[in-house]
């Protein structure tokens, strides 16, 4: 004799479906990877990027740093060519490699430390300035001087870099100077996650000060003759 089956409500049928759903789990593994793969496509294009960005700015400190100290190992005896300071910039910018430097920058100035006009202590005046690609350092005017801490820009000097021993301060109220090569260095760094990107340009800027391997000044030679993409001035 058959047996026969109950007979299931709509309500009972689909209550029996949503079980055997539950205890179903063929396919958990595929489902939760699904879930955390964009997290972890995040984390790693993230630390890769990150990582990208440390290097290249990293970079950019080595650059600052050959560039000025290139430019202070120029002899004081005769005048620096526009064209040496081409070659110099061109080797600088070769440290770069494998980023691309076509948005780089480079300004390396001549500073002098000096008594103010009225015999007091002191002034950082731009003496010449030479760039490819960037602003050029303003004459004239003197650089405000600041505190150590303060982020470097054009404009001002660190104040501590300031001899405040008697007798260079007696050399300054006779008429000596002090003489510092500075190097500032403007990269951009394309990001992979447009929020990122502003943060990571902004760690692209880097400023190196250099004092002159031999005694004296390094000058640049007049008239200045930049070549492609350059530009110079002698201020005094």
């Amino acid at each position: 004799m058959l047996k026969r089956e109950p007979i299931l409500s709509g309500r009972d049928l689909r209550s029996q479906a949503l079980r055997r759903i539950w205890r179903n789990t063929r396919g958990i593994a595929s489902v939760e990877f699904a879930m955390i793969l964009p997290v972890m496509l995040i984390i790693y294009v993230g630390s890769v990027d990150v990582t990208r960005a440390v290097m290249a700015s990293r970079k950019g400190d080595l650059v600052s740093r050959t560039l000025s100290d290139l430019v202070g190992q120029q002899p004081t005896t005769s005048p620096t060519t526009s064209a040496t300071l081409g070659t110099i910039f061109s080797a600088a910018k070769a440290i770069m490699a494998p980023f691309p430097t076509s948005a780089m920058s480079l300004t390396v100035s001549a500073l002098d430390i000096r008594a103010k006009s009225d015999g007091t202590c002191c002034d950082v005046m731009v003496r010449w300035s030479y760039t490819q690609g960037g602003p050029l350092r303003a004459c004239k005017t003197p650089l405000t001087q600041v505190p150590a801490s303060t982020p470097d820009t054009a404009t001002n000097f660190p104040a501590p870099m300031i001899p405040g021993d008697s007798a260079t301060q007696a050399a300054y109220a006779a008429g000596q100077s002090t003489y510092i090569i500075v190097a500032d260095v403007h990269n951009t760094y394309s990001s992979i996650f447009s929020q990122a990107a502003h943060y990571f340009s902004n760690g692209m800027e880097k400023t190196t000060f250099t004092i002159p391997r031999e005694a004296g000044q390094v000058t640049l030679q007049s008239p200045v003759s930049p070549g492609s993409g350059q530009s110079g001035i002698i201020c005094f």
